[in-house]
């Protein structure tokens, strides 16, 4: 198992080697489909979770940041060359997880103590304001019997 080096920005190196094959595969389609490489788009973010030959799972085609589950698959930022940490996929979804967000919403900041909880919290978590908007939906689409 590799562990991280002081210093050292790029976590490639961190990768399986099933994670590397998928983002090398992912780069080289990104390549031929955009003709430009990879690394130069800021906004590119593949799941490393899937098997990209058979299921792409990025933001290349949608600009959107793929779904985020459960599993242990990371969610990887190709120009900076590392994945997105618990806390920052909370923040993804709209949780208060900075004083900034905190602020702009009034509510007190989420704290985040533990990064493989709000890793697996922040896979099948809705956000409260989609809640809102699902309940709502159901109470308007329910008929009283009586």
């Amino acid at each position: 198992m590799n562990s991280v080096e002081a210093g050292h920005l790029d976590l490639t190196y961190l990768l399986s080697q099933r994670e590397k094959r998928s983002l090398n595969f992912s780069k080289k389609l990104y390549k031929a489909m955009f003709k430009k490489p990879a690394d130069e788009d800021e906004d590119l973010v593949v799941f490393l979770g899937d098997d990209q030959s058979n299921r792409r799972t990025w933001s290349a085609s949608s600009r959107r940041i793929p779904t985020l589950r459960m599993n242990t698959g990371k969610l990887w930022h190709v120009k900076s060359r590392r994945w997105y940490i618990g806390r920052e996929r909370l923040a993804m979804q709209g949780f208060p997880v900075t004083p900034d967000a905190a602020l702009a919403m009034g509510v007190p900041i989420l704290p985040v103590r533990d990064q493989k909880r709000a890793a697996s919290v922040s896979g099948n978590a809705m956000h409260l304001s989609s809640i809102s908007v699902i309940e709502f939906v159901a109470l308007a689409c329910h008929k009283s019997v009586g």
